[in-house]
């Protein structure tokens, strides 16, 4: 379960501004600017400043605005201000509508960022929110931001959450192909327990991609233990379509590791397979 912790979205702005103004210190340091370099630099900025206090003058000036537009040019001043003003970034944030494209970009945006700077931090930061598509954006982010260091806690993540989304699907599968990696058996496990459907079958897609090539004698053992009927009939059509792509010696020397049962599973989804990779099968094969 979510934990209420909350994080304004002014400290999260505050956080990347002052990240942002570090490194761009560290590299004066490094690159050693010129007088000239400083003062061009120092020009950008309070040209940033005034086109910011452009937008917001022109925002309020411009009541006629569609509310499409509004909403663009909300998102832009939160992009623009998140350095030079980060309470006019904040309060353009609070104004753009719950689930709005704009909104649900700069949140994708924020959270990635701050999962690479403290996951703690960007983890608080989520839990505040309301708004479901929000909420998936954002773990989806964190989550994937963990997916190649630490898959195991980016599937926890992600299992905590459990909310149906797009953002929340394609970081499933995306863990998936990342912790199948290093875990095959146990990215399988934790497959076992989604629903039937796209989710579930392309992170089999992924298991098996990567399961056969590394352990055959396992990835057959996969099959042979799944109990559930469907999802049988999927692992043995991601299975058959892996071996498919194979040179004809390869196929041979992965098959002779699976019993007769699991040979006949695996003949049984061969259309199916053979229709699933379409040309990725060597002609030789055929």
């Amino acid at each position: 379960m979510i934990r209420p912790y909350l994080l304004s979205m002014t400290s999260v702005l505050l956080l990347f501004a002052c990240s942002k103004k570090e490194q761009a210190k560290n590299t004066e340091q490094e690159n050693a600017r010129t007088a000239s370099s400083k003062f061009t630099s120092s020009q950008s900025r309070d040209s940033e400043k005034r086109s910011a206090t452009s937008q917001k003058k022109s925002l309020s000036d411009s009541p006629t605005l569609s509310d499409a537009e509004q909403q663009k040019s909300l998102a832009a001043m939160a992009w623009n201000t998140i350095e030079t003003d980060p309470a006019s970034a904040h309060a353009a944030f609070a104004q753009l509508p719950a689930g709005s494209k704009e909104k649900i970009d700069l949140i994708k945006h924020y959270s990635l960022r701050l999962a690479e700077q403290d996951l703690n931090d960007a983890l608080q930061w989520v839990e505040s929110f309301t708004n479901q598509v929000e909420l998936s954006a954002a773990m989806s982010q964190i989550a994937l931001s963990l997916a190649e260091t630490d898959p195991v806690r980016a599937a926890k993540i992600l299992s905590d959450t459990s909310i149906a989304g797009r953002d929340f699907d394609v970081a499933v599968v995306q863990v998936m192909q990342r912790w199948a990696a290093t875990a095959p058996d146990e990215t399988a496990a934790w497959l076992a327990k989604f629903p039937a459907g796209e989710v579930r079958t392309a992170g089999t897609k992924q298991i098996a991609e990567r399961w056969l090539p590394k352990d055959p004698v396992g990835a057959f053992a996969w099959l042979k233990n799944t109990t559930d009927t469907q999802q049988r009939v999927e692992v043995a059509q991601a299975l058959e379509s892996v071996i498919l792509q194979q040179r004809i010696e390869r196929q041979q020397e992965w098959r002779k590791h699976a019993d007769p049962t699991i040979l006949q599973e695996l003949e049984l989804q061969r259309q199916r397979a053979i229709e699933d990779v379409g040309s990725n099968i060597p002609a030789v094969n055929h």
